[in-house]
């Protein structure tokens, strides 16, 4: 009988040991820690584009017909006001010259109107004819004026279409692209319509980055901040720029919908002369939004967040003596891995960073322990 009273009494001891054990495992909380210190932060908005050049143009017919000739090849380089091809131009010589002729004829009939209009004049004041033979004279004589200016009009109007037929540079740049061959139509049109597109023409001798931004975003966004940028052709390279233009017109892309979030159009100007930048290559840029030097951080995974009184508040647990104690801060720079601290913390305050899972769950007065290296090692 008293073998089995000391067994369960041991049984019991064991339990309440256990128990104890639990309750204690529970009051103190392994943590992961970090003292607080000065340092640098930079705030950015992170985009990606297409390269351009800042002058490049699209070499469009402004008239109808077939290419005649081109002069260049993709890769040529040309001169502002150098010839590039030529459009058929034989059915506007045609029209000019059918024009200059009734021009010409409009001319002999006003010189014969007028000596009518003259002579009938002179015969009218001294009363040897009526006033209406006098007025057709004068009518017939403004009738033919008004035909030779229209014919003037219609004149000048067939001498430009016909200088359109021959195309040239309205920049100094490199042939990009040549879209079509001898023998080929074209035609009128916007930018869009491919039958209207024959060359483009860029000077790479300042390149630019087009880029859509966030809504979101976009306020943040200044002309002449700074931007680092990596281009996907260059992995290695990180090229300078600054912001040179935002619009104040939504982008509209093939896939966007009525449920995405609207994006603005911004142009970022890579700084220097980079020749080996072609337009069409893809850039990823960082827009320095903000830095400061000299002021504290933390980690994202340290910040909580509550609602007080309809307000967001956001507050830190700093380690002290085995305890969490929960300290209320004021938040700045939003950097992309760490957040600056304006108030509520001093350098070198020990805050407790992590795990996640503990932090969620930790309350004022908790009892917690500093996590060895190790330990976070065997968690990770």
């Amino acid at each position: 009988m008293k073998k089995f009273f000391f067994i369960g009494a041991g049984i019991l001891i064991f339990i309440i040991i256990v128990m104890l054990n639990l309750k204690t495992g529970k009051k103190v909380k392994g943590v992961e820690i970090e003292v607080i210190k000065k340092g640098k932060i930079t705030e950015s908005v992170k985009v990606d584009g297409i390269l351009m050049a800042k002058k490049q143009v699209e070499i469009s017919s402004e008239v109808i017909g077939k290419i005649k000739k081109i002069f260049f090849q993709k890769g040529d380089f040309v001169k502002k006001g150098e010839l590039l091809c030529i459009i058929e131009p034989s059915e506007y010589k045609a029209q000019r010259d059918r024009i200059k002729v009734m021009l010409e004829q409009d001319l002999y009939e006003l010189s014969l109107a007028k000596k009518n209009y003259e002579r009938e004049k002179t015969l009218f004041e001294k009363g040897l004819i009526s006033q209406k033979e006098f007025e057709q004279a004068e009518a017939n004589y403004k009738r033919v004026l008004f035909k030779v200016k229209q014919d003037s009009f219609n004149l000048k109007e067939a001498e430009e279409r016909l200088s359109k037929c021959y195309i040239s540079s309205p920049i100094d740049g490199e042939i990009m692209e040549i879209y079509k061959k001898e023998g080929e139509t074209v035609i009128p049109g916007t930018i869009n319509n491919p039958a209207s597109q024959i060359m483009i023409i860029a000077d790479r001798s300042k390149m630019l980055v087009k880029c859509d931004v966030d809504e979101i975003e976009i306020p943040k966004i200044k002309k002449g901040l700074k931007v680092k940028i990596k281009i996907g052709a260059f992995p290695d390279t990180v090229f300078e720029g600054k912001v040179v233009r935002i619009g104040g017109i939504k982008s509209q892309s093939m896939a966007q919908t009525i449920e995405t979030t609207p994006t603005f159009p911004v142009e970022i100007e890579i700084e220097g002369n980079n020749s080996l930048l072609l337009p069409g290559m893809s850039a990823s840029c960082e827009i320095i939004t903000a830095s400061k030097e000299n002021t504290l951080t933390l980690p994202y995974s340290a910040i909580g967040k509550e609602k007080k009184e309809e307000k967001e508040k956001f507050y830190v647990y700093i380690y002290k003596k085995g305890k969490a104690k929960k300290r209320y801060v004021k938040l700045g720079i939003k950097g992309l891995v760490r957040i600056e601290i304006k108030e509520g913390l001093s350098e070198n305050d020990t805050v407790i960073t992590g795990p996640e899972d503990i932090l969620k769950k930790l309350k004022e007065g908790d009892k917690v322990k500093i996590k060895k290296k190790q330990e976070r090692k065997k968690k990770k």
